[in-house]
């Protein structure tokens, strides 16, 4: 029953998100509608979790860690860069879950490895978009609340991200062949 009550809440987000971008002419909230009906429609359509369940707390901070973004808030318009950073951190998550497909999921669980798409680069590309994104949005609007939201979104990445690669099954081969996580020649 929740998975109905969030799949319903994504729908909703994206079509707030596509009327601001319809009243504001603008790409960047028409990218987060197209990204939060793709995770919509990849929560109705997605595989069981094959693993052993994860502590709430693992759930917790997962789902957390989607919801935080929503809290940066950007005062005014964007500088160009900054809006060619988020644009590209919206598109890596769209392209991220597309390739994804039924393995897609909010919280850590073992539905399948993905080796395709930018997957063969990063390990957690779809990580590396939402912090490219939020990242450029505080960087233009660097107030103490957005620093803090960042600070909080970079350590529940970062747990997911130990997290997953410890539940899903045949992780440390693929580890060996792809071997940056999130950030190219950092991590």
């Amino acid at each position: 029953m929740w998975i109905y009550l969030a799949a319903g809440f994504w729908a909703l987000i994206a079509g707030i998100q596509a009327q601001i971008a319809w009243n504001n002419r603008s790409i960047l909230p028409l990218l987060l509608a197209i990204e939060s009906a793709l995770v919509f429609w990849r929560l109705l359509n997605r595989k069981e979790d094959t693993g052993a369940p994860q502590p709430w707390y693992v759930t917790a901070i997962a789902w957390a860690s989607v919801f935080l973004p929503m809290g940066i808030a950007s005062l005014g318009p964007a500088p160009i860069l900054a809006s060619i950073l988020s644009g590209a951190g919206i598109v890596l998550t769209i392209w991220a879950i597309t390739s994804l497909g039924q393995s897609f999921g909010i919280a850590p669980a073992d539905r399948g490895l993905v080796t395709r798409g930018p997957y063969q680069i990063l390990r957690h590309p779809m990580y590396a978009g939402a912090l490219l994104n939020a990242g450029a949005v505080v960087a233009w609007t660097p107030t103490a609340l957005n620093i803090g939201l960042l600070v909080l979104i970079i350590a529940s990445i970062v747990f997911r991200v130990y997290i997953e690669e410890k539940v899903i099954a045949g992780y440390s081969e693929y580890a060996a062949a792809v071997r940056w996580r999130v950030i190219p020649f950092v991590w």
